[in-house]
């Protein structure tokens, strides 16, 4: 069984823990798919149009079920049809259609309207949500916005 992660689960990462002890390999995959900066964890919609950058991490044999229980309990999966933070759905690989697994997901029953509330990771990598946010910050900073007494009252 494998789980394709691509935010806080990835080698290195805060939630790396969470998986680790379940790891007989990791290598690297591209899915479909759109990222969203939420600020401490990426959103991913499986809908959206682009390629998310992440791993796909083999479970070891025998542990799939302990993982799954344990992945479930931090990204707030409960069940199908249940309210939850993220869903489970099975994806393919974009290069590699062979390799597939889960992956959590942008849950079906939140509106798309709540998930377009955070900024899009146009790379697709969470890796460099921080290099993207710095090249928006440096815009914002030059522009500028007059109003009040700056205007012309005649226009």
């Amino acid at each position: 069984m494998r789980v394709f992660v691509y935010g806080t689960l990835l080698t290195g990462e805060g939630n790396h823990r969470v998986i680790a002890p379940y790891v007989h390999s990791i290598c690297e995959g591209r899915i479909e798919g759109a990222l969203y900066n939420s600020g401490p964890f990426p959103y991913l919609d499986v809908n959206g149009n682009g390629v998310v950058k992440g791993e796909w991490v083999t479970i070891k044999k025998g542990m799939e079920e302990k993982a799954l229980l344990d992945l479930d309990r931090l990204e707030g999966y409960r069940g199908e049809g249940q309210m939850n933070l993220y869903d489970r759905v099975l994806v393919p690989d974009v290069n590699l259609p062979e390799i597939f697994g889960y992956v959590y997901t942008w849950p079906t029953e939140k509106s798309k309207k709540q998930l377009l509330a955070y900024p899009k990771i146009a790379s697709g990598d969470w890796r460099k949500r921080h290099q993207e946010t710095k090249k928006i910050a440096k815009k914002i900073d030059q522009l500028y916005f007059a109003y009040g007494s700056c205007m012309n009252a005649k226009s």
